[in-house]
C-alpha cells in the first residue's frame, strides 16, 4: 500500500519499475492511495489516478488498485479501468444510501449516453477514411 502524496512520488517515476516488477515476480497487487488526501499540506499532483496508465499499460498483468474511487477524479479511475483490465478501485468514499443517485452525480450519466453516442456517430462517419481502423468495444 504505497502513498505517493504522503510519500512524495509520484507512480510514473522511473524508481517504481524495480517495485511493479517485484509485484509481477511474486503475483502481488499493488495499492495506490488515490484522489484527495485527508492530510493537510500534501500536494495533491502525485495522487491523480492518470499517473499509474503508463504502468498499467505496460504491466498488463500487474493489478492496480486506486483507492477511494480516485475521487475527485472519478471519472479518470473509470476510464482507467474501462483501457487497462488490470486497474481497479475501491469503494471507500462512495455514499451508498442512495447508489442510482450516487452513480448519476458521481459519473454523470447522461454525459456518458452523449459521449457514447457522439463515439458511435463519429466512428460511423468515419468508417470510409483509410487512416481509420474500426474499433468495437463491447
Amino acid at each position: 500500500h504505497l502513498s505517493p502524496a504522503l510519500q512524495g512520488f509520484s507512480p510514473d517515476e522511473a524508481c517504481m519499475t524495480p517495485i511493479y516488477e517485484t509485484c509481477l515476480r511474486y503475483d502481488k497487487p499493488i495499492l495506490f492511495d488515490c484522489g484527495c488526501s485527508p492530510y493537510p499540506g500534501l500536494l495533491t499532483k502525485y495522487a491523480h489516478p492518470l499517473l499509474v496508465e503508463a504502468a498499467a499499460m505496460k504491466y498488463k498483468k500487474l493489478r492496480i488498485c486506486l483507492s477511494r474511487f480516485g475521487w475527485p477524479w472519478s471519472r479518470e479511475v473509470c476510464m482507467l479501468m474501462l483501457k487497462c483490465h488490470n486497474v481497479y478501485t475501491d469503494t471507500s468514499i462512495v455514499y451508498f444510501d442512495d447508489a442510482p443517485q450516487m452513480y448519476h452525480q458521481m459519473l454523470c450519466l447522461k454525459h456518458l449516453l452523449l459521449l457514447n453516442y457522439l463515439m458511435l456517430q463519429l466512428v460511423l462517419l468515419q468508417l470510409g477514411h483509410s487512416s481509420y481502423n474500426l474499433v468495437l468495444m463491447m
